[in-house]
């Protein structure tokens, strides 16, 4: 059964799929070992029309991680390539132990990845989902993390413009991640996200006035 995320690329997450199955969704064959680099899949946990999320391990370490990467479809697409790159390189500037932490991103390759720390908790609005509304204490410490964050993001002139729910991440402590900047922009100078005139990017729902409007955004818009 599929769950909408709401994430930047439309992600959707669903069940656990066979190797089989996964080399298939990669166009690969099914003899094939499914790797990025140093990385071999494990597992999908999430995928939209321009890219994916996948659970891999390194195979000379051991280690888990989470691996985004754009679709073999979309990589044609390079204005959606561009959009990858530079919300790359927005994480990876980024240091914070409320933000998700990046620890490699290869951008030279047929397909460009970036690989993080993986966070089998889910999101804020997967346990929402679950369990119903947060207690308003824990619901304050989660609310304070993510403003740090974002202070930080702000300070390296970073807007995030997609706060929710859905990207909020959850460490196995219960302290929050802020995810996704996919939809980042840089309070001066070159954009992060590539917009075009009149289009509209973010979540309807969570948006600020100013945004919904396409009117210009700062750090206000995210506090929002």
């Amino acid at each position: 059964r599929r769950k909408q995320l709401g994430a930047p690329l439309g992600m959707v997450r669903f069940r656990m799929l066979s190797r089989r199955t996964l080399a298939r969704a990669l166009r690969l064959g099914h003899d094939e070992r499914v790797r990025f680099g140093p990385y071999e899949v494990v597992d999908e946990l999430a995928r939209g029309g321009m890219g994916a999320v996948y659970a891999v391990v390194h195979v000379q370490t051991g280690a888990r991680y989470a691996l985004k990467t754009l679709l073999p479809e979309a990589m044609g697409n390079e204005e959606e390539r561009v959009r990858f790159l530079r919300e790359a390189r927005a994480l990876a500037q980024l240091q914070h132990p409320n933000l998700v932490r990046v620890f490699s991103a290869e951008s030279e390759g047929p397909r460009p990845y970036l690989v993080q720390e993986l966070l089998p908790g889910g999101s804020l609005q997967d346990r929402i989902l679950r369990q119903g509304p947060i207690p308003t204490e824990e619901a304050i410490q989660l609310t304070l993390q993510v403003a740090d964050a974002l202070a930080l993001a702000h300070s390296q002139g970073i807007l995030h413009r997609d706060l929710k729910p859905a990207n909020i991440l959850v460490a196995e402590d219960g302290s929050a991640r802020l995810a996704d900047f996919g939809l980042a922009k840089r309070l001066h100078g070159e954009s992060i996200r590539l917009t075009k005139t009149g289009q509209l990017l973010g979540t309807p729902a969570y948006m600020a006035p100013e945004q919904a409007n396409g009117r210009p955004s700062d750090e206000r818009t995210d506090v929002y």
